[in-house]
C-alpha cells in the first residue's frame, strides 16, 4: 500500500509543470509585467523586463516587446517591426524631471545613429511632450507601441494620447534604452534583451495570419458585392436612360406624323410610313391609329390595291417570343383595318420576326408593301 500510495505522488509531481510558460503577467520587482500586449491586430510578446536606477532610486521597472526573440539590441533599435516598450512607475515622478531625461536620451541615442539627426526628430519631439501632460504617480504605466508604416503610439495608464509618425523618431526613442555608446542604463538594456519570450509566438503568428486572412477575404467578397451591385444599378440606370430616349424619340416621331393630312397621303407614304409600335407591346397608340386612319382611306380610294403587313420586333429577349410578338402586332393592324371596312382578303400577314441591329425602336414595326 505505501509503495503504491509513493508511486502515485511521484507522477502526480511529475505531471506539475515548474514553470508555467504561459503565465498571463511575469513579476519583477513587486510588478506585474504583462506577458504579451497587444499592437492594433498584432501581438507582441515580452522579450526581457529590468528596472531603471538612478544612483540610489529606482524610477520605473521597463519591458521591450517584439515579434520574435531578440539579443541584438541594434536589430531591435533599427527595426521596422511591431514593438512595444512598457514603463510601469516605482515612485511619484516630476513631468518635468521624466520629460528631460527621455530628451536627454534621445539626443544621445542620435549621435550612435548616424542616419538620424536630432534635427530630424526635434520637432515631433515637442509634439510627443504634449501627450505627457501631468506628472507621474507610482503605479502609472506608459506604453510606446510602435507600428510599422505608421509611428509610435503613446498610450497612459491605457489611454491612446496619440501617434507621433515616422521610422526614424522610433529609432532615436528606442535607442534611449539600446543604443551602443551610452544606453539610459547598461543593466537595464542587458535585461530589455535576454530574448526570454516564454509565450508560443510561433502559434500567435499563425493565429494572426489565419484571422488575417479571413478578415482579408471578408473585405474582398464584400468589395465584389459592392461592385457587382454598382455595376448591376449602373445597368439598370442606361437601360432606364436607353428607354426613356427610346420613348421620346417615338413621342416626337408621333407628334411629327400626327400633323399630315389624311387627303395628301401618297402611295410613297402609304408604303414608307410604318405603324411602330412600345418596347414589348402589341398595343396601337393614338399616332398609329391616326396613321392606319389615312392607309385605311388611301386603300379605300384605291379598291384594287392588295397590301402585305411584314411584322417585325427588335432582337431584344428570345427569338421564339419575339416571333410570336411580331405576329400579335401584325394582327392588331389587321384586325384595325378590316374593322375600318377594308376587306380581309386585300390583307396578307408576313411574320418576319426579329430584327439584328439598327435602332431597336425603328424595328418594333409593322411595314406596309403593295402586292
Amino acid at each position: 500500500m505505501f509503495k503504491r500510495a509513493l508511486l502515485a505522488l511521484i507522477i502526480l509531481l511529475i505531471s506539475v509543470p515548474l514553470v508555467h510558460a504561459r503565465d498571463s503577467t511575469r513579476e519583477f520587482e513587486g510588478v506585474h509585467m504583462p506577458e504579451t500586449l497587444q499592437i492594433e491586430d498584432r501581438t507582441v510578446a515580452l522579450n526581457g523586463v529590468g528596472v531603471r536606477k538612478v544612483m540610489f532610486m529606482q524610477p520605473y521597472v521597463a519591458g521591450l516587446y517584439l515579434r520574435d526573440a531578440e539579443t541584438d539590441p541594434s536589430a531591435v533599435m533599427l527595426g521596422d517591426d511591431f514593438m512595444a516598450i512598457r514603463l510601469e512607475l516605482t515612485r511619484d515622478t516630476g513631468r518635468r524631471m521624466m520629460l528631460r531625461a527621455l530628451r536627454n536620451g534621445m539626443r544621445s541615442a542620435t549621435d550612435t545613429l548616424g542616419d538620424v539627426e536630432w534635427g530630424d526628430v526635434e520637432a515631433r519631439y515637442e509634439g510627443f511632450t504634449e501627450m505627457l501632460p501631468g506628472d507621474f504617480a507610482d503605479g502609472s504605466i506608459i506604453e510606446f507601441k510602435y507600428i510599422p508604416d505608421d509611428g509610435m503610439q503613446v498610450y497612459r495608464d491605457g489611454d491612446n494620447k496619440g501617434t507621433v509618425p515616422g521610422l526614424d523618431f522610433k529609432q532615436a526613442f528606442f535607442g534611449i534604452w539600446l543604443n551602443e555608446d551610452s544606453p539610459a542604463d547598461d543593466d537595464l538594456k542587458t535585461a530589455m534583451m535576454q530574448g526570454d519570450m516564454r509565450v508560443a509566438m510561433a502559434d500567435i503568428r499563425a493565429e494572426e495570419e489565419r484571422r488575417l486572412a479571413a478578415a482579408d477575404a471578408e473585405k474582398e467578397a464584400e468589395e465584389a458585392a459592392r461592385l457587382a451591385a454598382e455595376k448591376a444599378e449602373e445597368e439598370a440606370r442606361l437601360a432606364e436612360k436607353k428607354a426613356e430616349e427610346e420613348a421620346r424619340r417615338l413621342a416626337a416621331r408621333e407628334a411629327e406624323e400626327a400633323d399630315v393630312d389624311v387627303d395628301t397621303i401618297s402611295e410613297a407614304e402609304f408604303v414608307d410610313e410604318a405603324i411602330y409600335f412600345g418596347f414589348d407591346s402589341s398595343d396601337l397608340s393614338d399616332n398609329a391609329k391616326r396613321k392606319l386612319d389615312q392607309k385605311v382611306e388611301w386603300m379605300k380610294a384605291n379598291p384594287d390595291v392588295s397590301v402585305t403587313l411584314e411584322a417585325m420586333t427588335d432582337e431584344m429577349g428570345p427569338a421564339v417570343y419575339n416571333k410570336w410578338l411580331a405576329e400579335q402586332r401584325g394582327m392588331s393592324v389587321k384586325t384595325y383595318l378590316e374593322d375600318a371596312g377594308i376587306s380581309s382578303g386585300r390583307i396578307a400577314l408576313d411574320v418576319v420576326g426579329e430584327v439584328s441591329g439598327g435602332d431597336y425602336a425603328e424595328n418594333r414595326r409593322v411595314q406596309f408593301s403593295i402586292q
